[in-house]
């Protein structure tokens, strides 16, 4: 059985930080297999994508949604173009799409829908 390390304060925080978006990687530093399997299967959590929670069962924000863009992909990831813009007080210039930077050499063959991936070296 692997030993799950961290405090219920450092998810806490990491929670807070991610607005309750949590990667399968970061989820197991403090839970269990059991216990995470449990939260999805329950309907306590959600999964939007592969290897990415959402710690609770309700509607999925934009903030949300932009965590779950960076968070599923495979390696570094940052958000980038009209996103990045619209998070520094940028208006006037919607998009219905997440923009993500990946390192060129990256694959991210299956974003979550509404994501851009744009290569950058």
């Amino acid at each position: 059985m692997a030993v799950v390390t961290g405090t219920s304060e450092e998810f806490g925080w990491l929670l807070t930080g991610q607005s309750g978006v949590v990667s399968r990687q970061q989820a197991r530093r403090f839970l269990s297999r059991p216990a995470l399997r449990h939260r999805i299967e329950s309907g306590r959590w959600q999964r939007p994508h592969r290897a990415v929670y959402v710690t609770h069962n309700g509607p999925i924000t934009s903030v949300q949604n932009r965590w779950i863009a960076v968070l599923a992909a495979p390696g570094p990831a940052l958000l980038g173009g009209l996103t990045a813009l619209d998070l520094l007080g940028l208006r006037g210039y919607p998009s219905r799409l997440t923009h993500v930077l990946v390192p060129v050499h990256r694959r991210y063959d299956q974003p979550p829908a509404g994501v851009a991936v744009h290569r950058t070296g």
